[in-house]
């Protein structure tokens, strides 16, 4: 417990360097252009992490990890940001990234709890039309090549119990949700 406390009090003096994106006050501020790309939702409060994209005027990846994790405090107001702590980051942070020319290959850590999302790698493409960046997250789920647009994690304690993924399908383009859910035995399912 003394080891959790000492690195949490450190991760209140070193935040996460992504990019040139700093969060102070609740205020966040970029120095490129911020294009939000999918969030995870909690069950107990209506908060999310917003997983957001930094791009340059021409639409071309700041920095080696482009997407940064933080929190909408939505229960405070829709515009109010905090970084994520310590402990935080250890979930909802991106696993092995890396950039490939327009794309960007990258794990989210909470998702390797999950049996049929461990090691999973999402892409995100990057498109520029005019003066406007493009920007789509890009997963394989169950057999489904899906544009991901936002997960609900369902948390029991420090692990999650359940995921509902919506994305477009790319094959039909219907929007679907794709649940992820763990039963008693430690077994992974899945139901649509």
């Amino acid at each position: 417990m003394k080891f959790l406390l000492y690195f949490f009090t450190l991760s209140l003096f070193f935040k996460p360097l992504y990019a040139g994106i700093i969060i102070t006050d609740g205020v966040l501020v970029s120095d490129g252009r911020l294009l939000q790309q999918f969030f995870i939702s909690k069950m107990n409060n209506s908060n999310r992490v917003m997983y957001s994209l930094e791009v340059d005027q021409n639409c071309q990846f700041m920095g080696k990890k482009p997407i940064y994790p933080y929190w909408q405090m939505l229960e405070i107001n829709e515009e109010y940001y905090e970084n994520l702590n310590f402990v935080e980051r250890q979930f909802f942070n991106l696993g092995e990234s890396r950039v490939e020319g327009n794309s960007f290959k990258f794990q989210i850590k909470v998702f390797n709890q999950i049996t049929a999302l461990k090691n999973k790698v999402f892409t995100t493409k990057i498109e520029q039309d005019g003066d406007v960046c493009v920007a789509k997250t890009f997963g394989n789920i169950e057999n489904h090549d899906l544009e991901i647009l936002s997960v609900h994690a369902y948390n029991s304690g420090m692990s999650v119990s359940k995921l509902d993924i919506w994305g477009i399908d790319l094959k039909t383009g219907e929007k679907i949700k794709i649940t992820i859910l763990k039963n008693a035995l430690e077994d992974w399912g899945i139901l649509e």
